[in-house]
């Protein structure tokens, strides 16, 4: 862990400084054991192919928000 990050949290931050802060602090959490692609197949997941990712984003995104993103 780095050790400036764990000195400064109890550090006061006003809303921004929070907000720009945000992704770094939870970047830095105790973070849980990846599941293994059988665990993820039990799931009822399936692989995706890493050429479709982008469309397979997109097309949740645009069923999720109702904006069509093309």
């Amino acid at each position: 862990m780095n050790n400036k990050l764990y000195e400064a949290r109890n550090s006061e931050l006003n809303p921004a400084e929070a907000a720009l802060l945000w992704r770094f602090t939870q970047a830095y959490r105790p973070h849980d054991k990846a599941p293994t692609p059988g665990e993820l197949r039990a799931q009822g997941l399936e692989r995706i192919d890493p050429e479709t990712v982008m469309d397979t984003v997109r097309e949740q995104f645009e069923e999720e928000t109702g904006v069509e993103v093309r």
